[in-house]
């Protein structure tokens, strides 16, 4: 157990994820997860930053990005810079139990900043193989490595990561 967990405290989770208007497992997949927090009544917040439509409904916030762009050979997807400050501004005032993080981009970068400030476990999922997109995408083998390499560091400190088997 994380050593500042409360195990008298309702479990509070905000996810944090680069995609959730786009068309995509991952899209899709956390919306359903936002609907069965609605029907079962869990305190599920996910939080994200981006231009395409998201539901407007309690368990989503979609905090304006500063900047988005499209993202290169993957028109479909957006790279954003986030708005940090009113994520941790919201995360302050839901005060989640945990962070979870779905995507290894800057709002994921933001979540994980999140749970450190907050001394809150760290939870992830590794949903995509980014290395396999990038050497298929770029076919550079240095670009494929430092892909893989980027996704190893990114993943280091969490407490848990869950994947597909």
């Amino acid at each position: 157990m994380h050593p500042t967990a409360h195990t008298n405290r309702r479990t509070r989770v905000m996810l944090f994820t680069d995609t959730l208007g786009d068309v995509n497992g991952v899209s899709r997949f956390l919306n359903d997860a936002a609907s069965e927090a609605a029907r079962t009544r869990r305190d599920l917040l996910i939080v994200t930053s981006t231009r395409f439509k998201v539901d407007d409904r309690p368990q989503i916030v979609n905090v304006r990005p500063r900047v988005a762009i499209a993202m290169p050979r993957y028109e479909h997807l957006e790279v954003v810079w986030p708005r940090a400050s009113e994520m941790r501004r919201l995360a302050d005032e839901w005060k989640p139990t945990a962070i979870h993080v779905s995507t290894p981009g800057p709002v994921g970068l933001v979540g994980r900043s999140i749970a450190k400030r907050l001394r809150v476990p760290l939870l992830g999922t590794y949903h995509t193989d980014f290395p396999a997109y990038i050497k298929r995408l770029f076919e550079v083998d240095g670009l494929t490595l430092a892909t893989r390499e980027v996704m190893s560091r990114f993943y280091r400190p969490f407490d848990v990561v869950f994947t597909r088997s």
